[in-house]
């Protein structure tokens, strides 16, 4: 069985683990750095800090997913009109 101190160094290093698998990409720093911060709150037992923290990486993950599936959005329908407009062209 697991010590309580033990437990929570084990669930703080997996915290951390977390911000290190974060994707290195500008858009998504935040939730490295929050998780970062999740990790030391937990570890030294400041339990509003990490729920703090934990909010503010998943609403920085749920807005960079809007902003890409957005960004994607527009691709997707740039790339069909270029089709379109490429078929009519074979076309006529």
């Amino acid at each position: 069985m697991v010590s309580g101190a033990g437990m929570n160094n084990m669930i703080g290093a997996l915290i951390e683990g977390l911000a290190d698998e974060a994707p290195n990409d500008p858009y998504l720093e935040t939730v490295g750095i929050d998780l970062l911060a999740a990790s030391r709150s937990y570890a030294t037992g400041k339990k509003e800090d990490l729920v703090l923290s934990f909010y503010l990486a998943i609403r920085s993950l749920l807005r960079e997913y809007a902003f890409l599936q957005e960004r994607l959005k527009k691709t997707e329908s740039s790339k069909m009109l270029q089709a379109t407009e490429f078929a009519s062209l074979g076309k006529s």
